[in-house]
């Protein structure tokens, strides 16, 4: 069967770097075209030797030099005329189309016997951002809509001019308007439809990323004798005497929408009693357009764009066996822990496996893909966490709250899994990994689709446990409310621990301190462990130069970690209430640099006025602040696995005091790799040694980079991932690494028996 033949016709004028990214979004096609016709829009004379060495790099790119401006329509002309394709595709010199583009269409007008066209969607991005993803949709909300009246679907929903594909046979005599500087593509989409066959067909997976700019037009707004152009307004007198008698609705939208833009005070007047007159028709064009707007902003989740599968520009298929990675956050080589966990995760299974990532996310609208997943992964899908997004998810999450739903807004919905390509997948994968507890929905749905496939999750660490150390502390500050509540999530985590972790084939946590509790509570189910792991710094930046001969009371101290995660906000509360107080009585005198995203509570930032406190809020490279810091401390007294931020620490070679939780589940020792204290004035007294005893701090930081070395790096992480394969490849077993942990220092349920009476809701 012969390959459909495509011309992508791009206009362009002074604007190379658009117009090469451009032209490599069609060439990167899976389905790539015939040939491609750019048509130079009377460019300047050194842009357009620009552009002509840039066509001149691949073989299917005709160029056409037109000697003046005379307008986008004009040059889409020329190219329509100069076109040998049977399939024309409109793009603009600043769009770029997702790599599949072609491939979605042409599946879509194979399911549409007889189909001239196929519509796609548009998304949104603004001009500087280095990837392409699902933020606003700005075409294509309801396609279905376009097959019921494909003319009215395109005055209410908008069709951008690159999501379209078109057949010959559709535009036929069909031209654009060399008269207009807007709205030149709403006639000509017009014309095409209202002389279209029957109804297009959809593609609802095949994108098109419309970019941001300033100057978004390609025309000028003059014509090329230096008068200015017509707008749209005149011209919809003549559309509006080709379907007085013909449609009537579609009568009314153009006329509701020249009023509508008109710009004037008798305009507005006409536009009222057009409107009362015929309420049935106000009616179903203020249901469209609301509808639209409601979308946008995510107040009815259920028409919300991101719900459906957004395949991001991927590379060549390939022949390794297929792993599903679900993840409730965006993985990152830097910022919170719970990015970074993941990253390395699909850093290390990519070697092995052809990565396709499914990202459930509670905003998924505000999601950033960074350039290095789209390297990693065959294909990465956004869905939403649950069926509220943005503002309307705060506002149902607290409602749910309220009601006693301790999971609120934690536990993902399995009800947009159906419309994901992983779910319309006709062949298995070959293993599914699951990160975090919260996804087991999905994953046990995914279960039952690919009923052979393995499953593995990754806990990070025990969220039970967890909850139950944040419950003690709050119980401890006398927050009786809050500590009822996470004693609450608790028992639910707990409960869904039971019921999840016996059906899934491998578990993995962060430290060998959870692998032995859960392998005592589910004997039957292999436990390993994961370490999180950190990036080796490249060099070490230079700290600046101090005496080191003499004792020093003066220190620059380093907090790091998000402060809109509890522990850490405790953390800081627990520095400035008891902390603090102790080392200005050892006569201390100290700075606090904290680091991290600012917090959502008060508590979570103690000691405004005090100037000894410095907030930096996320910072891209941490080198700096840790060459600026004596101390790296973490008074951390909650939480559950182990802590990057102490890994950091030692990687950068900084010396450490921090509590025993903080260092829990960590191979580490006192006086060995740094300093432990949980009392006050203990821990005031380790962070005055170090600053007396310099040499104490260089040896500290010198053994635990060594300890980081041998054991907490991407390449660790990458030798058990492939222990593990091997192991359930020989007789389904798995190699379980035997990595040490410190100092136990846990929360238990009959430690939290003093908070009395069942669990409740924090209003």
């Amino acid at each position: 069967m012969a390959l459909p033949t495509v011309s992508v016709i791009i206009p362009g004028r002074n604007r190379p770097a658009f117009l090469r990214e451009a032209i490599l979004s069609a060439i990167n096609q899976t389905l790539p075209p015939m040939e491609i016709l750019v048509v130079d829009n009377g460019s300047d004379p050194d842009v357009r030797e620009a552009i002509v060495r840039l066509a001149s790099l691949y073989d299917c790119v005709r160029f056409i030099a037109l000697s003046r401006n005379h307008g986008a329509g004009h040059a889409r002309n020329v190219g329509l005329e100069a076109a040998r394709g049977d399939w024309i595709l409109f793009l603009d010199d600043d769009d770029i189309l997702f790599s599949d583009f072609l491939e979605r269409c042409f599946e879509a007008l194979a399911r549409e016997d007889g189909a001239q066209m196929a519509v796609g969607r548009a998304l949104r991005f603004q001009d500087g951002q280095s990837t392409i993803c699902p933020r606003d949709l700005i075409s294509g909300f309801n396609l279905r809509a376009f097959q019921k009246d494909p003319v009215s679907a395109r005055l209410t929903q908008g069709v951008a001019m690159g999501s379209c594909l078109m057949s010959r046979k559709a535009i036929g005599a069909c031209r654009f308007s060399t008269r207009l500087c807007l709205g030149e593509d709403m006639l000509f989409w017009l014309d095409v439809f209202l002389r279209a066959a029957g109804p297009p067909a959809l593609a609802a997976h095949a994108f098109v990323a419309i970019r941001q700019h300033p100057k978004q037009t390609t025309a000028t707004k003059l014509q090329a004798d230096g008068t200015p152009k017509l707008s749209i307004t005149p011209i919809i007198p003549l559309v509006l005497k080709a379907l007085e008698r013909a449609d009537p609705w579609l009568a009314f939208c153009v006329r509701v929408l020249a009023l509508y833009r008109g710009g004037r005070a008798w305009h507005d007047s006409e536009l009222l009693r057009l409107l009362v007159g015929r309420p049935d028709f106000a009616a179903r064009i203020f249901c469209t357009r609301a509808g639209r707007r409601l979308a946008q902003a995510g107040v009815w989740p259920w028409w919300r764009p991101t719900r459906v599968a957004v395949p991001l520009p991927v590379g060549v298929q390939s022949s390794r066996p297929s792993l599903l990675f679900i993840c409730g956050v965006v993985p990152l080589p830097s910022g919170a822990g719970a990015c970074m966990r993941p990253y390395h995760q699909l850093m290390a299974l990519a070697r092995t496996y052809s990565m396709h990532l499914l990202l459930v996310l509670n905003n998924p609208g505000e999601a950033r893909i960074p350039t290095s997943l789209r390297g990693l992964c065959q294909d990465i899908e956004i869905m939403p966490r649950t069926r509220h997004t943005g503002w309307s998810y705060r506002l149902w999450w607290r409602w749910r709250r309220w009601r006693g739903d301790a999971l609120a807004g934690e536990l993902a919905c399995p009800e947009f899994l159906r419309k994901t390509r992983a779910w319309g997948r006709s062949e298995p994968f070959q293993r599914i990994h699951v990160f975090r507890l919260y996804l087991s929905p999905l994953a046990q749905a995914l279960m039952r689709r690919f009923p052979s496939t393995p499953t593995s999750l990754d806990m990070d660490d025990m969220e039970s446990k967890t909850r139950l150390s944040m419950a003690a502390v709050h119980h401890y500050r006398g927050e009786r409310q809050l500590a009822l509540f996470c004693l609450r999530e608790a028992r639910l985590y707990q409960r869904l621990e039971d019921n999840f972790l016996p059906r899934v084939q491998k578990i993995f946590v962060a430290s060998a301190l959870d692998q032995a509790t859960l392998a005592r509570r589910f004997p039957g189910t292999p436990v390993g462990v994961l370490p999180n792991v950190v990036l080796l710094p490249s060099r070490l930046a230079r700290r600046p130069a101090r005496p080191v001969a003499e004792p020093r009371l003066d220190l620059s101290m380093l907090f790091v970690g998000s402060l809109r995660y509890f522990p850490n906000a405790d953390a800081l509360r627990h520095f400035a209430e008891d902390l603090a107080p102790a080392l200005d009585a050892l006569g201390v005198a100290w700075q606090l640099r904290v680091v991290g995203a600012p917090p959502r509570l008060p508590w979570g930032r103690p000691a405004r006025g005090d100037n000894r406190w410095t907030w930096a809020g996320w910072v891209e490279d941490l080198g700096p602040e840790y060459a600026a810091a004596d101390v790296v401390v973490a008074p951390i007294r909650c939480g559950g696995g182990t802590r990057i931020k102490v890994l950091e620490a030692f990687a950068h070679q900084v010396p450490v005091v921090a509590t025993s939780m903080a260092l829990e589940g960590l191979p580490v020792e006192h006086g060995i790799h740094c300093l432990v204290a949980d009392v006050p004035s203990a821990f005031a007294q380790a962070c005055a040694r170090l600053g007396q005893e310099p040499a104490l701090g260089r040896a500290l930081a010198a053994r635990a980079a060594e300890l980081v070395r041998t054991g907490f790096t991407p390449e660790a992480l990458d030798s058990l991932l492939r222990e593990e394969g091997a192991g359930q490849q020989v007789e389904g077993g798995v190699h379980l690494p035997n990595v040490g942990f410190g100092h136990e220092a846990l929360v238990e349920a009959g430690e939290v028996a003093a908070v009395a009476g069942p669990p409740e809701v924090a209003p």
